[in-house]
């Protein structure tokens, strides 16, 4: 990769951890008023305007078979629509601080669960991060 692709993929990775951060208290501040339900379906309708929209001007065709159409409706019940409910239900209950921990800790934890199930080998790299992710 040239130095100048490498410059913008580091900037393009540090405006989403900005953006991911800043999204808890943003969205704290939006809880005061309106519900977390009311939150996830907008944020839901609204990621699916956008990835749909992109997706038509990149020229791409949407599946039209009803086997298709119902995987993508059940994963998406699952993977986004419970998934942000218990988010947003969360920090909707405790602070941003904690929500921001607990969420952050999410491929922490579940390295730890792989190297005990022996999923994963733990090595000197791997330490090294989870010491790391541990301390911060």
């Amino acid at each position: 990769m040239r130095e100048t692709q490498t410059w913008t993929v580091v900037f393009v990775l540090v405006l989403v951890q900005v953006f991911f951060g800043l999204h808890y208290p943003a969205a704290k501040l939006l809880l005061a008023e309106i519900t977390p339900r009311a939150w996830v379906g907008l944020r839901a309708a609204g990621a699916a305007v956008v990835i749909l929209s992109w997706a038509r001007l990149g020229g791409r065709r949407f599946p039209t078979d009803r086997a298709t159409l119902g995987r993508i409706a059940l994963y998406s019940i699952f993977g986004v629509v419970i998934n942000q409910l218990c988010f947003i239900e969360g920090l909707n209950r405790t602070t941003t601080t904690h929500s921001s921990i607990l969420n952050t800790s999410i491929p922490v934890l579940t390295l730890l669960f792989a190297v005990v199930l022996a999923r994963e080998r733990i090595d000197l790299r791997r330490t090294m991060a989870l010491g790391l992710a541990l301390v911060g």
